[in-house]
């Protein structure tokens, strides 16, 4: 990564099974991804990048960048003077992130990285902001609070982080219970399931300042923008 944020590299963490099915599965997802999606997520997305609200010269992480939707948005949010970073486990991912950027002409301010949330490849407190968008859900219990812990080391005081998640605490409790069902059943196709973001959260020191709630075709949805204490 450029501009003095990375940190030195130590050795890499025992890839799981888990982590090995996810990557390969959003590889083979990546050409097709936003087709799939059918656009659904960009709303969502854009709402809470607004509620950061980001400024000109600030340098944002984004965790979980996907195809680079969010990263062109959060370059423009920050301007000319501010640096973006994106970390994703996928290489298919990083592929199609990157040609979108340079579609957009993004590529001189913003840095892609191939890494998972528990380990980010960036010095500690360097990022002005964070954002997560349908990335935390995707971690299993025991890796949450380290996903946290990371972004809190990352974040500068006074920074702040955004998130998007899929919430059992908002939309259908039926819709809900269903889809954890099925993830239980078939958690290579359903990788994600509902958590309580903000019990996650509260128990990482994280303190929530603006929070929304919605549905996604029933399924719950928390938009939320918060600061470690």
């Amino acid at each position: 990564m450029r501009n003095g944020v990375a940190r030195e590299e130590s050795p890499r963490r025992v890839e799981t099974n888990m982590l090995a099915r996810s990557r390969g599965w959003y590889d083979s997802l990546s050409p097709w991804y936003d087709l799939l999606t059918a656009g659904q997520e960009n709303a969502l997305r854009a709402a809470a990048i607004k509620a950061l609200a980001l400024q000109p010269g600030e340098r944002v992480l984004e965790v979980g960048f996907g195809t680079g939707r969010a990263l062109v948005e959060i370059s423009e949010a920050v301007a000319e003077r501010g640096r973006v970073w994106g970390v994703d486990l996928s290489r298919g991912m990083a592929r199609v992130a990157q040609r979108r950027l340079c579609s957009a002409r993004r590529t001189s301010r913003i840095g892609l990285a191939c890494g998972d949330a528990l380990r980010l490849p960036l010095c500690a407190a360097s990022m002005d902001a964070l954002f997560l968008c349908f990335t935390l859900e995707l971690l299993e219990a025991a890796e949450i609070p380290i996903a946290l812990g990371e972004c809190r080391r990352v974040l500068r005081r006074g920074g702040r982080m955004g998130l998007v998640c899929l919430s059992s605490e908002a939309g259908s409790a039926a819709v809900n219970s269903i889809y954890t069902w099925a993830h239980a059943r078939w958690p290579r196709v359903l990788d994600c399931r509902p958590i309580r973001p903000r019990d996650w959260l509260a128990a990482s020191a994280f303190e929530v300042s603006a929070r929304r709630s919605v549905s996604l075709w029933g399924l719950g949805v928390e938009a939320l923008v918060c600061r470690p204490l």
